[in-house]
């Protein structure tokens, strides 16, 4: 009864991360081949969303605090903007094109080692090499993705910028702003890699003395 137990788990948890994956092919798989079709031939009503940071006047308000009045300053601020697939240039499709690509591939590679990971925790060999392999390339992956989200937002905000109107009110900054919050994940499934490392090498020294 208590193996039983660990088992339905890696089950569910290998039944999750296999639809995330499947889904994750045929939602990529739409978007990417939608986004041209709704280009060449004027979907009209269909947008492409971009975070993009905003520059914006500094506001500065006082706000009532259980500790008395307490100055609240707009710093930083992140917009939606909204863009029409039909009407845009081929050139900034082309770019969103490419990013959405790269994200998907780096997403679908995780999904993939994940589930390879609760394969092997459902098969009872949780502490082997292959997984702490797996764990390792999940961590990089995940710093893959925060440097593409960058490197993406850069070069998205910069396009942005030159297909501005004479007249807009919108100022997108062009700096380098790095995503990091899942840089510290990263770590600790890098962290995670070395001790599932030293755990298959202590069941192999085990097998070898029984």
């Amino acid at each position: 009864m208590k193996r039983s137990r660990p088992n339905r788990v890696a089950r569910a948890l290998t039944a999750l991360a296999s639809f995330a994956y499947f889904f994750m092919w045929a939602g990529g798989a739409l978007v990417l081949i939608a986004l041209p079709l709704l280009k060449a031939f004027g979907g009209a009503g269909f947008y492409y969303g971009l975070e993009l940071p905003v520059t914006v006047p500094a506001v500065q308000t006082m706000v009532e605090t259980a500790s008395g009045p307490a100055p609240l300053t707009l710093d930083e601020v992140r917009g939606k903007l909204s863009l029409p697939i039909s009407s845009m240039s081929w050139s900034l499709l082309a770019l969103l094109w490419s990013y959405a690509a790269a994200a998907f591939a780096l997403m679908l590679l995780f999904l993939h080692h994940l589930r390879r990971i609760f394969q092997r925790v459902r098969a009872g060999a949780a502490f082997d090499m292959e997984n702490a392999v797996r764990l390792r390339t999940l961590g990089l992956l995940l710093m893959a993705l925060a440097g593409l989200r960058a490197v993406a937002e850069l070069a998205t905000s910069i396009a942005v910028r030159r297909g501005l109107g004479p007249d807009s009110s919108l100022t997108v900054p062009t700096g380098f702003h790095p995503d990091l919050t899942l840089v510290p994940v990263a770590l600790v499934l890098i962290a995670l890699a070395e001790i599932f490392r030293r755990g298959a090498e202590l069941e192999y020294e085990q097998s070898l003395v029984v």
